[in-house]
């Protein structure tokens, strides 16, 4: 038998092999582009040089390889396409070649500006703008983006003024070499002017058909637009109480469209626990239930239970949306607690009823009315309080996800004046200021987020000893400054947290995210209650440092911190505290 090597054709398949996979190693030969008029140099030398470069990239993760001539007519294709792109439509190229390397040189010719602008219709019933209106304007230069961002434009105007059954734009433009100009013309096609007719609303079980009709806020006799039906299927789904909307429309006749939604409503009963731990409360665990529509028009019903050596607390929560008014809500909230902390023991009830509304899309205001029922054991004795307040707040809220924030910016100023209905030489303004900022760096190695907060209250009216124990500023844990025991930092008497009548924290925090479920945190916290009713700089904060982990399920961080004061207190503060829960700390 012979070998493949003697074999005529066996050596033609070897060598078309060795040629093919010399070649297939080869690299991609360098380029440079060199372009005239130097004027243009700035603007197109790096977006023509980074198209090349993203071309060539992704020819080398796909495995492709080009060499010679195909490369360059590939890549004078693509450079032919950018420059006509921004507005070169006589440009003119030269290739200069050696083995290792590529010269583009490129003259623009004059750059080619927008002419003469149209905007056409056949149908006489329908509301066209002007071309200043989407955004075109003659002498601009002629960019295929520019152009497309106006046929966008028109697209909206033209669906936002008119009731069409459907918009169907198209566009030409018609170059003039002479003037180096473009004429554009746009062109809407023909299409019915329609009302909307009869709205059908299908599967619906528990949720009241009065409450989904105002929510999608359509009506007979309406202009139909598509955008309307749009906001109005989002409406439905931001509801929380359905898992599918979808919407259906007629074709038309008699000057009408007729509307018809498919819904499928989502499970409103939900049960949920949490198990959570700190070095001072230990192990607390947590169960509730929520109904998110008690009454069939999305009313949230949540009650929920606490259970640790600290607390004990059995919160309940009806919330009524769009009371009175769509953008407000009224919420009724009772709690009892249980409380035996170093500060002292208490027992009682608060019951709150507020109102809370929209302002914008990022801003929220509440006002309402508060009692507090408690009695409270502390070193001094036992006193009873019957605390009625107006709690008064302005929040601002711009973050990415509540429990996770990546980027965005949150602050709040609350403003709660007391009267003890019980004693009413008792009275005291407590307000509370806060912020939290937080930045995600997207280019950096384990996408850091750097989350910095800071808080300062103040009690005004009284003196501490006559504000009860329960109500006045405490500082130390998990929610607070990490590292120092739970309500420790401040005043001190025979050992135990008296509290405050000024509060200030701050803190700042690294997030690292090391893969898709792990991550690792770096902080500093620092904090002090003071027995003055404006915080006390002069008298200083105690700091503490830290670092923790952070496992990242679908819903939220599971997080685990271990924190170790800096300003160590002899007797007072261990080592280190340590914390689990369920989000980052804020």
């Amino acid at each position: 038998m012979k070998s493949l090597l003697f074999n005529p054709l066996g050596t033609i398949l070897v060598l078309a092999a060795l040629t093919f996979t010399a070649e297939a190693e080869e690299e991609f030969p360098s380029f440079s582009i060199s372009i005239t008029p130097r004027e243009q140099e700035q603007t197109l030398q790096p977006l023509l040089q980074k198209t090349l470069n993203k071309d060539r990239d992704r020819f080398i993760q796909s495995g492709i390889t080009m060499t010679g001539d195909k490369l360059i007519r590939r890549e004078l294709g693509t450079l032919d396409k950018v420059l006509k792109s921004e507005g070169f439509y006589r440009h003119h190229i030269d290739v200069d070649k050696t083995e290792t390397t590529v010269t583009y040189r490129i003259d623009t010719g004059r750059v080619y500006r927008v002419g003469n602008v149209a905007i056409e219709s056949l149908q006489a019933d329908i509301t066209l703008p002007t071309p200043e209106q989407i955004g075109l304007h003659s002498d601009v230069k002629l960019r295929a983006a520019t152009v497309l961002k106006a046929r966008d434009a028109l697209h909206k105007y033209i669906r936002e003024h008119n009731c069409l059954y459907q918009v169907n734009t198209d566009y030409e433009v018609v170059l003039r070499n002479e003037s180096a100009t473009g004429d554009v013309r746009f062109r809407v096609k023909p299409a019915p002017q329609v009302n909307i007719g009869n709205i059908t609303i299908d599967g619906l079980e528990t949720v009241r058909e009065s409450y989904v009709r105002g929510k999608l806020g359509l009506n007979q006799g309406q202009c139909y637009q598509t955008l309307d039906i749009e906001k109005a299927r989002l409406r439905l789904l931001q509801t929380g109480l359905f898992t599918l909307v979808n919407s259906r429309v007629s074709s038309p006749a008699e000057g009408k469209v007729n509307l018809g939604f498919e819904l499928r409503e989502s499970h409103h009963r939900t049960i949920k626990a949490g198990v959570g731990y700190s070095t001072d409360e230990g192990v607390s665990l947590t169960a509730g239930w929520r109904h998110r529509n008690i009454f069939g028009r999305a009313e949230l019903l949540e009650i929920e239970g606490k259970v640790s050596k600290l607390f004990k607390t059995l919160d309940s929560t009806l919330t009524y949306p769009a009371f009175r008014r769509p953008d407000q809500a009224l919420i009724l909230e009772g709690e009892l607690a249980e409380e035996n902390l170093e500060a002292y023991d208490s027992q009682g009830m608060t019951v709150t009823a507020t109102l809370k509304r929209k302002l914008g899309k990022f801003l929220t205001a509440s006002a309402g009315i508060e009692y507090k029922f408690k009695s409270v054991q502390e070193s001094s004795g036992e006193n009873t309080f019957g605390l009625v307040s107006s709690p008064v707040s302005l929040g601002f809220d711009n973050r990415d996800n509540i429990l996770d924030p990546r980027r965005g910016f949150v602050a709040s100023i609350a403003v709660q004046p007391y009267v003890d209905t019980l004693d009413t030489d008792i009275m005291f303004l407590k307000s509370t200021i806060g912020a939290s900022i937080y930045h995600t760096f997207e280019n950096i190695h384990f996408t850091p987020t750097l989350a910095a907060r800071s808080v300062i209250g103040m009690i005004n009216g009284i003196d501490t000893d006559s504000v009860p124990a329960s109500d006045r500023f405490y500082a130390g844990g998990g929610g607070s400054v990490r590292g120092y025991p739970f309500q420790k930092l401040g005043p001190l008497e025979d050992g135990n947290p008296r509290g405050g009548r000024s509060l200030m924290e701050f803190s700042l925090e690294a997030r690292m995210r090391i893969n898709k479920n792990w991550g690792g945190v770096v902080f500093v916290d620092g904090g002090n209650v003071y027995d003055d009713q404006f915080p006390q700089f002069d008298k200083g904060m105690r700091w503490a440092a830290g670092i923790g982990a952070r496992y990242y399920t679908s819903f939220a961080p599971i997080r685990l911190d271990i924190g170790f004061p800096i300003n160590r207190r002899s007797g007072v503060d261990d080592v280190f505290q340590i914390y689990i829960s369920l989000a980052q700390a804020f």
